[in-house]
């Protein structure tokens, strides 16, 4: 089985998924990291086979254009210019992804394939996994790690995982409208792909382990606490 893991962020984003690259590669898995080129260096030591989505992040805030736009203080015109490179960068990635899968029998990626790569799996009829290193499925048993320590009860700690997937999927989904549109595919849903998901059975692995927070009873079996995602250096 040939598994393409798509991961863009920083080291802190990526390195976890090269983590679980290797181990699936150790598993006897073909395995390649679709990231950006900063990251070449990392997935191949690592072992794994390296796929250059481009440019990361941090190269295009370095840019002589990004720096002029930032000095210039207005805030109204940074967002304007962030929401402009956003959908670049998206449009950008459903033209590069695509022929990248080309011959993947597995995708798995995490939050930032909110930002496209489940829509591209979708067009591309790929089965996808997603990975996180955080919990990001509702539960009554503990509220979300993104919201404050309250006393919420079972019914708002499983509020508080909806309005987290909001307040990420709002955030991403310029690119998401982006990458339909430059597939041709039809609009998405303005509240995301976690009801279709969830429908289907999308299996979900988290990167932390059961020991520090155990899994939640309420979980489907399509939800799985592997264990921590580290590499061995």
């Amino acid at each position: 089985m040939k598994i393409s893991i798509v991961a863009g962020g920083s080291r802190g984003d990526v390195q976890p998924y090269v983590a679980l690259g290797g181990g699936l590669q150790r598993a006897g898995y073909d395995v390649r990291v679709l990231t950006t080129d900063d990251f070449e260096g990392l997935v191949t030591g690592a072992g794994l086979q390296f796929c250059s989505t481009g440019k990361s992040v941090e190269a295009i805030l370095q840019s002589d254009e990004w720096r002029k736009t930032t000095e210039r203080g207005n805030f109204l015109v940074i967002l304007s210019h962030m929401q402009k490179e956003v959908k670049k960068q998206a449009e950008h990635l459903a033209k590069t992804l695509p022929p990248l899968l080309e011959g993947t029998d597995l995708i798995i990626t995490g939050a930032g394939g909110m930002g496209g790569t489940f829509s591209i799996a979708q067009k591309l009829n790929i089965p996808v996994i997603q990975a996180y290193v955080f919990p990001f499925s509702p539960t009554r048993e503990f509220a979300s790690p993104l919201t404050p320590t309250l006393p919420l009860g079972q019914l708002l700690n499983r509020f508080s995982f909806h309005a987290t997937r909001q307040m990420i999927w709002q955030t991403t989904r310029t690119a998401d409208v982006a990458t339909r549109k430059t597939l041709n595919m039809p609009k998405g849903s303005f509240f995301g792909h976690f009801r279709r998901m969830n429908r289907e059975k999308v299996p979900t692995l988290y990167g932390y382990s059961n020991h520090v927070l155990p899994r939640p009873s309420d979980w489907e079996a399509h939800i799985d606490v592997t264990g921590y995602w580290y590499l061995d250096t």
